[in-house]
């Protein structure tokens, strides 16, 4: 599950990870507002048709019935946006600089993400440094053990000295126990900092909560 290389984690953060997504759709909801603040300068355009007798309430001034017999009448109203005392334009600022907020906070998020990934990736790597020289360390030290054993029988070693090798010895596999944890740990440490420890990249049988539904 672990990318091949720190350039690949780094692209898969910058590209799934949740926190970058958020930022990013808040961008997304900043741009739309930025289109809705401009759209308040265009002109509009409303139309309607319709049949009736004695009905005056219309969204058209045109379109009001007088009620005198049934009519049949259609209308189109142009409105077009002249002054506006620089209320608009004030809200477009507002938004443009919402907008360049929004796109600092990803900036920001993206190198805290970057940083998160690298960190996680070096300290596997330590891991896995110091699991390979544990390794060594329990070969020497079992080594030295059946050694000592082999001494202690033809009497040039004594029982404490035996015990005190199978001591070292366990005292070495303490640490690669402990360091192969690391190293597990250090695996997930990079999943999470990636973006890829939910449910579905780690293959749990659970139910999703889906947002778009709700």
């Amino acid at each position: 599950m672990l990318p091949a290389n720190l350039d690949k984690a780094l692209a898969i953060a910058a590209k799934q990870h949740p926190a970058l997504l958020a930022k990013r759709h808040l961008v997304e909801g900043a741009v739309f507002n930025v289109a809705v603040s401009e759209g308040k300068l265009l002109p509009t355009v409303k139309g309607a048709i319709g049949i009736g007798r004695g009905e005056r309430n219309s969204a058209i001034d045109a379109m009001a019935f007088d009620g005198s017999a049934t009519e049949q009448k259609a209308g189109i109203e142009l409105k077009v946006p002249i002054y506006q005392r620089g209320k608009v334009e004030a809200e477009i600022r507002r938004s443009k600089e919402d907008l360049g907020k929004s796109n600092f906070t990803v900036d920001v998020q993206h190198a805290e993400v970057q940083a998160k990934a690298a960190s996680a990736w070096a300290q596997y790597q330590a891991a896995l440094a110091t699991v390979s020289a544990n390794r060594a360390s329990v070969k020497a030290a079992t080594m030295a053990k059946d050694g000592m054993m082999a001494e202690q029988a033809i009497g040039q070693r004594t029982l404490l000295d035996v015990l005190q090798a199978q001591a070292e010895l366990i005292k070495v596999q303490v640490k690669l126990a402990n360091a192969e944890r690391d190293t597990v740990v250090g695996g997930y440490r990079i999943l999470s900092a990636i973006g890829k420890l939910g449910a579905k990249d780690l293959g749990l049988v659970a139910r999703r909560a889906d947002t778009e539904t709700r």
